[in-house]
């Protein structure tokens, strides 16, 4: 057994015995392999390890805002990471001015980050809660809001409403073939 805890107090694995603790990032929300590197989500912004966990190095310098919500990673080649973050694990809608929550995507495993954001996403008065990787094509991905919003944002940042009226989207699975 082999398995990765994201905790409010970092990240622990548990190989053989107790759990150990790992990386200095904490609360940690969400832990996504691809290949041999691993990526964490925190209220820090993004961690990589290229040695399956034994150790993390940040990703996120210089993004904001730096609290990550979902992360999700491509199951096609190039395998592009898509990452909704937002000021405060707390943002919403609600707040004054909106979540202030926007959409990064990486096509190298971290090295590089752009903003998936169109002008009435940058950022977004609505928070991302749900996010997945879309089935019609490599880099699309599908975003779920607080606002009970489900939409398709594309590898070149152009967004597409699919469904509203909707609860609040904490999650989201396209199940096309």
């Amino acid at each position: 057994m082999d398995v990765l805890i994201g905790t409010a107090d970092g990240i622990y694995r548990l190989a053989k015995g107790a759990p150990t603790r790992t990386g200095e990032c904490r609360n940690v929300r969400d832990v996504q392999a691809l290949g041999d590197a691993l990526f964490a989500g925190s209220a820090a912004g993004i961690h990589r390890s290229r040695d399956g966990g034994r150790s993390w190095h940040y990703l996120w310098a210089g993004i904001t805002p730096r609290y990550t919500r979902p992360l999700c990673i491509d199951p096609r080649a190039p395998h592009p990471l898509t990452v909704a973050c937002a000021p405060s694990p707390f943002s919403a809608h609600t707040d004054a001015g909106g979540a202030g929550a926007m959409l990064f995507r990486s096509a190298d495993r971290g090295a590089l980050w752009r903003s998936l954001g169109d002008p009435a996403h940058t950022p977004s008065a609505a928070n991302f809660h749900g996010l997945a990787p879309a089935a019609d094509r490599c880099g699309s991905v599908l975003v779920g809001t607080d606002t009970g919003e489900l939409w398709r944002v594309s590898a070149a940042a152009e967004w597409h409403l699919l469904a509203a009226d909707l609860p609040a989207v904490l999650s989201v699975l396209d199940r096309t073939a």
